[in-house]
């Protein structure tokens, strides 16, 4: 057991049949010295060391066969906490935005006479958040599931398909189909061409303005909608 090795040949008992891997070549005795090793605190999990007889190919030496019992650790789960909801900064660059909410908070912090920092804290975020609202997260995809009109259409000819497939002999709702279905792809094809001119236009303001920020995240949009292709 040096380093804290097992020898798992000879934990079993069995056959020497099934203990010897090697026959001498004269004096034709059989021998161990073929071996399936493990840690001692994994010994438990070996079910069954043993030599293999006989084998396909010809070799002076046999087969040893090692069944192990393997457990894998259950996937732990991470629990992810609730997004935390961002104020739209982005609306302080209006001017109207800005002396609205020091007018907000002036009023507000006048009537409040404690020194508490969690209640100033709370006082200035509820007030901030009345003025200014939280940020929307906007869909990384070019396809905008707002857009009623895009909706409406495919809503349309899911139905006229469904017409369609009830009723293949139907030359009418088949008609009806195909057309429908023809101009809802245009229709997708110019979200999408909208989409990519719009992209490539909030990019170039944000290099014209210096914003290596907004830069950076409209690029990386980019690729990812570039590599779901």
């Amino acid at each position: 057991m040096k380093h804290s090795l097992v020898v798992t040949n000879t934990v079993f008992q069995q056959a020497n049949k099934y203990i010897a891997s090697w026959m001498h070549p004269r004096s034709k005795h059989w021998h161990l010295i073929d071996y399936v090793l493990t840690r001692l605190r994994d010994i438990r999990d070996i079910r069954l060391t043993r030599v293999m007889r006989p084998i396909s190919v010809w070799s002076d030496h046999r087969m040893v066969l090692s069944t192990v019992f393997l457990a894998t650790k259950p996937v732990r789960r991470v629990h992810r906490a609730a997004p935390v909801k961002k104020l739209d900064v982005a609306k302080l660059k209006s001017d109207d935005v800005r002396n609205e909410l020091q007018n907000e908070l002036a009023d507000a912090l006048a009537t409040e006479d404690s020194d508490d920092w969690p209640e100033f804290k709370t006082t200035v975020f509820e007030t901030a958040a009345k003025i200014m609202g939280f940020r929307k997260l906007h869909h990384k995809d070019w396809f905008d599931d707002q857009d009623t009109a895009a909706q409406s259409l495919i809503k349309d000819m899911q139905e006229k398909h469904l017409a369609y497939i009830n009723d293949k002999n139907d030359a009418v709702k088949k008609s009806a189909y195909t057309t429908l279905r023809s101009t809802v792809q245009k229709k997708l094809r110019g979200m999408q061409e909208d989409w990519w001119r719009d992209k490539a236009r909030e990019l170039q303001d944000a290099a014209d303005r210096h914003d290596t920020k907004a830069f950076y995240h409209n690029l990386s949009t980019g690729r990812e909608i570039l590599a779901a292709f």
